[in-house]
């Protein structure tokens, strides 16, 4: 007999809602509300996959059958899968009327999640760390909460929430193209002993890129100009809402630029054609780009011509001067060489850093003292390995981020192997000052260490 039975909700506002019915021996007939009550209730919804039970109205709040009253004095766990599994009296026995026919409310599906980016920026660059959360109502406490990629058949993560909390934070570690698109999640909430699956929340993009490109147009050198991005393969202005010196120093510092000098609206630089990627840029000006500013989500704006955002940077800082000490060879074997690296000031307090050319990693690093700008390297006890040409660069932080120099010109230095002929003139007295000085600058060139040369100067002093 169970199953020729059906069951339908009637009159109601939206189709879990209503009048409850069945349908035995060829005809639709009502439940009387003796005895009746939410547990009731949740089984018919569970049955109409309607959700949890909301309410359980007696007194035909959604209007009177006018046939068959089929069901009385029915008592259900809460648990059954149908309403005929629960105890009641007879089919078609009752001492009903049909002022007394019996109604349910449900709530339909689970109201489906909000899942949002836990991130100020929806762009992400290859091997960033992207994070989400969905959140359910409070009513759902508990549940297991699923993240899905849209397009896959199969969630990439499931969670279940603590009791007493009804969200769950997704962490998607070193993220690579692949993770690149959009994102739903559901959840999955127990009650009365079974299971039922909300609807999907509104997808959320994750933007994961292997990078992406940045430029200056329209300026009078490759350091200032309008400020436009690639992506989606497009090229597309920033908007100037909100636009400042500190956005205008993170785009200078991604461009190797230097320090930003101004900051620039209203297209300054001319209009864009294409679109607009940025709008409500708000930087710290700590940032390593300016796509992990916060900022609205990509392409979302409200800007048009005229309102394109542009910055002036300084230029790359000005590349330090290499020099030799007071000798400048060549030397021999043994000697010191040492050599000064002169910055602007704006790296004063900054790091020096001598390489030799051909080399990958710099040979040695000097910190230069809090208002100095230039350090002096010292090479000592010298052989041949050491010959070949050297350049220095300095590096120095600026708004919490470090700026590197262009490296100087290059410096040679010529280091012998052996000692060469030491010429040693037999100096009378009489030598006159051309010669003492051609023999004196012959001297410096030969004589094997500083001491050594200096001694010898010391001769020709004497002898003269």
């Amino acid at each position: 007999m169970a199953g020729q039975l059906e069951v339908r909700l009637v009159n109601g506002e939206r189709p879990c809602s209503g009048r409850v019915e069945i349908y035995y021996n060829r005809g639709w007939g009502t439940v009387c509300d003796d005895d009746w009550d939410v547990f009731d209730a949740e089984v018919v919804c569970a049955q109409l996959h309607c959700g949890f039970a909301e309410s359980a109205p007696g007194k035909a709040q959604f209007g009177e059958g006018n046939s068959s009253i089929w069901l009385d004095s029915v008592q259900c766990n809460g648990s059954e899968s149908n309403l005929w599994q629960c105890k009641s009296k007879a089919l078609g026995q009752h001492n009903c009327n049909h002022q007394e026919d019996a109604s349910v409310v449900c709530s339909d599906r689970p109201l489906k999640p909000i899942l949002s980016l836990e991130t100020e920026s929806s762009i992400f660059l290859k091997g960033d760390t992207v994070r989400m959360t969905c959140r359910a109502l409070s009513l759902y406490t508990g549940s297991t909460f699923y993240l899905t990629k849209v397009g896959e058949v199969y969630p990439i993560a499931s969670r279940t929430a603590p009791e007493g909390t009804y969200s769950i934070n997704f962490t998607i570690k070193d993220a690579d193209v692949s993770k690149d698109g959009d994102y739903t999640c559901h959840y999955q909430t127990g009650k009365s002993g079974r299971l039922v699956n909300s609807t999907s929340s509104d997808s959320v993009y994750a933007n994961v890129r292997d990078e992406i490109a940045m430029r200056l147009l329209n300026g009078t050198d490759s350091c200032s100009g309008r400020v436009e991005v690639y992506f989606n393969n497009t090229w597309g202005a920033v908007c100037d809402d909100a636009w400042d010196m500190l956005d205008a120093t993170v785009v200078c510092r991604q461009l190797g630029c230097g320090p930003a000098e101004s900051d620039r609206g209203n297209a300054h630089f001319g209009t864009a054609s294409g679109h607009f990627w940025l709008d409500d840029v708000h930087c710290k000006g700590t940032e390593s780009t300016l796509w992990t500013c916060p900022a609205n989500l990509v392409g979302q704006h409200n800007c048009g011509p005229g309102e394109e955002a542009s910055v002036i940077c300084s230029g790359r800082p000005l590349k330090p001067i290499l020099s030799l000490g007071r000798k400048s060879g060549p030397f021999l074997k043994g000697d010191t060489v040492t050599m000064m690296c002169w910055a602007s000031r704006l790296y004063a307090g900054g790091t020096f850093y001598l390489n030799k050319v051909g080399e990958s990693k710099p040979i040695l690093s000097r910190t230069a003292p809090k208002g100095t700008h230039n350090i002096t390297f010292t090479i000592d006890d010298v052989n041949v390995s050491w010959s070949g040409d050297y350049t220095c660069h300095c590096q120095t932080r600026n708004s919490g981020w470090l700026i590197n120099s262009t490296s100087s010109e290059p410096v040679h230095v010529h280091v012998r192997g052996e000692r060469d002929c030491l010429l040693r003139a037999k100096i009378v007295p009489s030598l006159s000052l051309s010669l003492y000085l051609t023999i004196s600058e012959m001297l410096l060139v030969v004589s094997p260490t500083e001491r050594e040369r200096d001694a010898e100067i010391e001769r020709v002093q004497l002898a003269t």
